[in-house]
């Protein structure tokens, strides 16, 4: 190894940076052409959070969100190496640096210290799911007081609703963890083990239907809780030149998009591209 990376390996060993990214460091520092030529795999993780991203029956990462991200690192010339676990580690090892970027993030003040956010890749739409059988509806929150509410833990809702569960303005909260934390939700609805689901429309409209058998009973109230979110690809902080690649995604992302490509890619997902 020549001194000079040798030199690099020391200083990024003193500094704690993870192994994978002192490893792309190295391989960037030893390059003379500029990132976009840097045909380098970066790890990505995600949650199981069909149509967005979710592991096919093969266990490979597949997706709408998550075509649309290895359509603009084909750009780049980088490709990915994607691991799909459970919410709460994907956020807590993208935080110290041990995945370049996760996806798909809701972007809240807690986030922005420890990531940076690319340009929106697509939108997040929050309903509540009911069982068939109840005839509910509502205006507001308030008139949801009487009824135990499912979550999934450590997802980012809409501020009007995180403010009515810190008020402890419904009879319960009842959190679902692990990967599939929104099919374990929607299964207690199903099961009476809570009265509503706050869950992105099209996520749990896509679980309804892929587990149609254990999820005959369930719909949705159509009020959009708060306002539609954007989601992002968040690079981390701690992965060397985060910022850089943001850019680079960014340049990218607005190029697989103007192609259509990112429409066609979500039509075949049977969802809408803005």
């Amino acid at each position: 190894m020549p001194r000079h990376a040798q030199r690099l390996m020391d200083t990024l060993s003193l500094a704690s940076v993870t192994q994978s990214a002192a490893r792309w460091l190295l391989c960037a520092a030893l390059q003379t052409c500029g990132l976009s030529a840097l045909a380098q795999t970066l790890p990505l993780a995600a949650t199981d959070w069909p149509p967005f991203e979710f592991a096919d029956a093969q266990g490979m990462a597949t997706g709408a969100d998550t075509e649309v991200i290895q359509a603009a690192f084909e750009r780049m010339q980088l490709s990915a190496s994607i691991r799909i676990q459970p919410w709460a580690r994907v956020e807590q090892q993208g935080a110290k640096g041990e995945f370049a970027a996760i996806y798909s993030v809701i972007k809240t003040p807690e986030r922005m210290q420890n990531f940076v956010f690319s340009d929106p890749i697509s939108s997040s739409k929050m309903v509540f799911f009911k069982r068939k059988s109840q005839a509910l509806q509502w205006q507001s929150l308030a008139d949801l007081s009487a009824y135990t509410v499912g979550i999934s833990a450590g997802f980012a809702y809409p501020e009007v609703f995180t403010q009515a569960v810190q008020a402890k303005q419904f009879k319960a909260v009842v959190p679902s963890y692990g990967a599939s934390a929104d099919l374990s939700s929607l299964k207690g609805l199903q099961r009476g083990v809570v009265d509503v689901v706050i869950c992105e429309l099209s996520v749990c409209q896509y679980l309804i239907k892929t587990h149609a058998t254990d999820l005959t009973g369930i719909d949705h109230m159509p009020t959009l809780i708060g306002t539609e979110l954007p989601m992002y690809l968040a690079f981390s902080k701690n992965w060397p030149r985060a910022e850089a690649l943001a850019h680079e995604f960014n340049l990218a992302l607005a190029k697989v998009t103007s192609s259509g490509a990112r429409k066609k890619i979500y039509k075949k997902y049977g969802m809408q591209s803005e």
